[in-house]
């Protein structure tokens, strides 16, 4: 790799980790505002009941959460990423280590769906 690459890797890099704080600290004021809750059995609660509009499932979660989390997801056609770590995301949500968590208010939700279409993946819900 030139240094020319390995400049462009480490900047993207640089503007990854940038994006990925600042949608934690947002994630931080939805949590204390009262928008969110955390944990698998929670948050497929809050998605059978029609009350979620984002689910975060971290990167580090096991694949059997994330599949099952995505899957439900899908079935309600809530949207749906992939995003930071289990130990980040209960940073954010005030709590230990949390795997899953869903944003309750539409409002919160889309301004974080539009700040993780800037370097993550988020599957979109119906």
């Amino acid at each position: 790799m030139t240094q020319t690459g390995k400049d462009e890797t480490e900047e993207r890099s640089v503007l990854r980790a940038r994006s990925e704080q600042r949608i934690l600290t947002f994630l931080g004021l939805a949590t204390k505002a009262g928008k969110t809750v955390s944990g698998s059995d929670a948050v497929a609660e809050a998605v059978a009941r029609d009350c979620a509009y984002l689910v975060l499932v971290a990167e580090d979660a096991s694949e059997g959460t994330a599949k099952k989390i995505a899957f439900f997801s899908r079935q309600a056609g809530v949207s749906f990423c992939r995003f930071s770590t289990r130990q980040q995301l209960g940073k954010f949500l005030g709590k230990e280590d949390r795997a899953v968590a869903a944003i309750l208010d539409k409002g919160f939700a889309d301004r974080l769906i539009q700040l993780l279409k800037d370097g993550f993946d988020v599957v979109q819900g119906e």
